[in-house]
C-alpha cells in the first residue's frame, strides 16, 4: 500500500461551512457542547460529525464541502492496489473513500483519522472494527477485506455498497413504505444474527450504519440492507484480544456507548453486561424512524434523549395513525420494552415475527383507530343487481376450517391453495406431524379440550427448518419426545407436552416459546437453540447445551442445568426433587437471576467456571450448602437480597454480602 496526502481536518470542515453559511455560530456552539456532554459519557465526536449528525449540516451540503477539500488537499492514494479517487463520506474516526484498482473492481476504504492514530484507545477501536469485519461473512453485513498500516496510517479495505445509506434515503425520501421496512427489519436481522453467532455485537444500529444497496438478482427487495461500521462492536471469542470491556477501557461500566436516539436503555444507563436485546432495540428504534421519518424522542442534548430512553414509555400511537398493521406494532413495542428481560430476545423470534407479517400483507390494513373488518364490498361498484333493485351485498370471510383426525390431512394439504392459515381441531387423537417450511405462519388451535396429537414411541411433532412463525393453542402432545424442534421457531400456548419415555421437549435448533401450559417429562437442548419458558410448569431435568434459555414466572420440578449458554430466569422457582443441585452452570455459561427460588437438592446453586454479573432476590433452601462456586467471580457482579438457609451459605469471595 502507498499513501499520500492528508487526512480530513475537522476544524478545516467547521471554518468553511461557518464561511459558506452553513451553520450559524449558535449551532457550532451548541455543537461544542453536546460534545462534552458526550464525551462525559465517554463518547468521542468531532465537532464536524456532529454538525452533521445533528442536522445542521445537510448531506448535499457535507458533499460539496467534501468535493472542495478533496481537490486541495488530497493527492494521489493507493491502498493495495486500489487508487482511491475520491471521499464517500466520514464518520467519528475517519473517512470513507472510494477506490479501483487495475482491473476495474470497486471497493471502499477506511482511513483512521491521523489525528486519532496516536490515540490507543481510538486505535484499539479502528482494530475492534476491522477484526470484526473481517470475521463476519454474510450478505447483509458490510465486508471487511483486509487492514493495515503504512506510513503511520491505518486501513481497512472494505465491500463498496453502491448505494446510501439509510439515513440519506430518510432525508432524501421521506419514510418507507411498510414493505420495505419489513424487509429492512428482516435482512438486519438476519445480518445482526449472524454477527451475534459469531460472537460480534454491534452496539450501535441506527441509520448511517445501514447502507441500501441495490437488490439482488433472483430475490424480490427494494433494496439489500447491509449492517456497517462496527467501532463500537464487542467481540467475544478472539484469539488473542481480549475485549475492551474485560479490560476495564473505555467500553466498561458506567460508560454509555453507542448513538442516544437509538441506544438501549441499558446502554444509556452504562450497564456492562450487554447482549444481542441492544441491538433488537437498536433496530427497533430505527425502523420507528424509518416508518415515521423522525425519531422516537427529542431533546434539547444527548443527555435528556438518553434519560428519555431509560424513562420515558414509547408512544407507538402516531403508528396507528398512520395505518401501520397492529402484528408490526405489537412487534415493536415487545423490540423497543424497557425492561430487556420482557424484550424479544433472539434473533430468531424478531424473523419468525417479520416473515409471519410479511406473509399476511396482502390482507387489508386496519384503519386508524378501527379494527380491520370482517367483510368487504364486492361486484363492481360494491353492488349486485337484484329483483328489487341495485343493493350491496357484504362478503362475508370463510369461517376458519374446524378439522377431525380424518379430515385433518387433506385440509393440511389445502393450506398452500387457499388463504387460510388457521385451523381448529375437533377432539379426538391426531396422527403425528411433521411440519416445515411449507407450514410457516400456521396457527392450529383446539376447538375444545381432547385434542390429542399421539405419537407413540416417536415423536408427536416435528418442527423442521423454515418453518417459521408456527403457534399451537390448547393442545395436547404425546411422544418420545412429544414435541421435537430440529429449526424454525413455533410459540406453544396452553399446551401439555407429555414425553412417553425421556424428556417432554428436545430442541436441536431453532426457537421455542411457551406461554402457559405442562411440560411432563422435561426439556433438553442438543445444539444451538433458543428458548423461552413463560408462565409453564415443566416436570422432570431441564439440560441445556450451548441454549439461550429465559423462563419468567415458570415453575421447574426437577434439576435445571446449563453449559455454554445464557440462562435468564425472572419469579421462578426451581425444585430440584432431591438431585445433587437445583440449578447447575458448567463452564461458559452466563446468569442473570431476579427473584428466583432454589429449594429441594443438597446444593441450591452449582457453578465452574461459570458468569453470574446478576443475581437479585436469590432465595435458597438447601440440605447441605446453599451456593457451591468452582472458579473466579467477578468483584464487579452485582448480587443483591440474598437469602440462604442452608448450614453452610457458600458464597464466592468477593460476594459473601450480608
Amino acid at each position: 500500500m502507498g499513501y499520500a496526502g492528508g487526512s480530513m481536518d475537522d476544524a478545516r470542515f467547521v471554518q468553511l461551512a461557518l464561511e459558506q453559511g452553513f451553520v450559524t455560530p449558535q449551532q457550532v456552539e451548541k455543537v461544542r457542547q453536546e460534545q462534552h456532554v458526550l464525551a462525559d459519557r465517554g463518547i468521542e465526536a468531532s465537532q464536524w460529525f456532529l454538525l452533521q449528525d445533528l442536522g445542521f449540516v445537510t448531506e448535499e451540503q457535507a458533499k460539496r464541502l467534501r468535493k472542495g477539500m478533496s481537490s486541495s488537499t488530497l493527492r494521489a492514494l493507493e491502498v493495495d492496489g486500489y487508487v482511491i479517487q475520491g471521499r464517500l463520506g466520514a464518520g467519528g474516526m475517519g473517512d470513507v473513500f472510494r477506490a479501483e484498482n487495475a482491473q476495474g473492481q470497486a471497493a471502499a476504504v477506511k482511513l483512521l483519522n491521523t489525528k486519532y492514530s496516536t490515540n490507543p484507545e481510538y486505535v484499539r477501536r479502528f482494530e475492534r472494527e476491522a477484526r470484526a469485519a473481517e470475521r463476519l461473512d454474510h450478505p447483509n453485513i458490510c465486508r471487511g477485506r483486509q487492514h493495515g498500516e503504512v506510513a503511520g496510517h491505518r486501513f481497512l479495505l472494505m465491500e463498496l455498497v453502491e448505494g446510501p445509506s439509510l439515513k440519506v434515503r430518510l432525508q432524501e425520501q421521506g419514510p418507507l413504505d411498510e414493505r420495505s421496512a419489513l424487509c429492512l427489519l428482516e435482512q438486519m436481522a438476519d445480518g445482526l444474527g449472524h454477527a451475534w453467532a459469531k460472537g460480534v455485537l454491534h452496539r450501535d444500529v441506527k441509520p448511517a450504519n445501514i447502507l441500501l444497496g441495490p437488490a439482488r438478482p433472483g430475490h424480490d427487495e427494494p433494496f439489500c440492507a447491509k449492517i456497517c461500521d462496527f467501532g463500537l462492536a464487542k467481540l467475544w471469542q478472539d484469539g488473542d484480544h481480549a475485549d475492551e470491556d474485560s479490560r476495564g477501557g473505555l467500553t466498561g461500566a458506567g460508560l454509555a456507548l453507542g448513538t442516544p436516539h437509538y441506544m438501549s436503555p441499558e446502554q444509556a444507563s452504562g450497564a456492562h453486561d450487554l447482549d444481542q436485546r441492544c441491538d433488537i432495540y437498536g433496530l427497533g428504534a430505527t425502523l420507528y424512524h424509518a416508518l415515521l421519518g423522525h425519531t422516537m424522542y427529542s431533546g434539547k442534548s444527548s443527555a435528556v434523549i438518553m434519560y428519555k430512553q431509560v424513562t420515558e414509555q414509547i408512544d407507538l400511537g402516531a403508528l396507528r395513525l398512520k395505518g401501520a398493521r397492529e402484528r408490526l406494532i405489537g412487534l415493536l413495542e415487545r423490540m423497543l420494552a424497557k425492561d430487556r428481560m420482557k424484550r424479544l430476545a433472539t434473533w430468531a423470534a424478531v424473523k419468525a415475527e417479520v416473515q409471519a407479517i410479511r406473509m399476511n400483507l396482502e390482507r387489508p390494513v386496519s384503519e386508524p383507530h378501527r379494527r380491520a373488518r370482517p367483510w368487504g364490498w364486492i361486484a363492481a361498484g360494491g353492488a349486485v343487481a337484484a329483483a328489487a333493485g341495485l343493493v350491496a351485498v357484504l362478503a362475508l370471510p370463510a369461517a376458519i376450517p374446524t378439522v377431525s383426525p380424518e379430515s385433518f390431512a387433506r385440509h393440511l394439504a389445502d393450506l398452500g391453495l387457499g388463504t387460510h392459515r388457521t385451523l381448529r381441531l375437533m377432539p379426538g387423537t391426531y396422527d403425528p406431524m411433521v411440519l416445515g417450511a411449507i407450514h410457516a405462519d400456521l396457527h392450529l388451535v383446539a376447538a375444545g379440550p381432547g385434542v390429542l396429537i399421539d405419537g407413540g414411541r416417536g415423536p408427536g411433532l416435528r418442527i423442521d427448518a423454515g418453518a417459521r412463525g408456527l403457534e399451537l393453542s390448547g393442545l395436547e402432545i404425546r411422544g418420545h419426545p412429544a414435541l421435537l424442534v430440529t429449526g424454525g421457531a413455533v410459540t406453544c400456548t396452553g399446551l401439555v407436552l407429555r414425553g412417553s419415555t425421556g424428556p417432554a421437549v428436545i430442541l436441536q435448533g431453532g426457537a421455542l416459546i411457551t406461554n402457559g401450559g405442562q411440560v411432563v417429562g422435561g426439556l433438553r437442548s442438543e445444539g444451538r437453540a433458543e428458548a423461552r419458558i413463560d408462565g409453564t410448569i415443566v416436570t422432570g431435568p431441564v439440560l441445556l447445551l450451548d441454549t439461550d434459555f429465559s423462563a419468567q414466572g415458570s415453575t421447574f420440578n426437577g434439576r435445571v442445568a446449563g453449559s455454554l449458554g445464557q440462562l435468564r430466569l425472572t419469579r421462578c422457582r426451581i425444585d430440584g426433587g432431591g438431585a445433587e443441585e437445583a440449578l447447575r452452570l458448567e463452564r461458559g455459561t452466563g446468569l442473570e437471576a431476579r427473584e428466583l427460588t432454589l429449594e429441594g437438592a443438597r446444593v441450591g446453586l452449582s457453578g465452574s467456571l461459570a458468569l453470574a454479573p446478576l443475581i437479585q432476590d436469590l432465595h435458597i433452601r438447601a440440605t447441605d450448602q446453599g451456593i457451591r462456586w468452582i472458579g473466579p467471580a467477578d468483584p464487579t457482579w452485582s448480587w443483591n437480597r440474598l437469602d440462604i438457609q442452608a448450614p453452610i451459605r457458600g458464597l464466592p469471595a468477593g460476594l459473601d454480602r450480608p
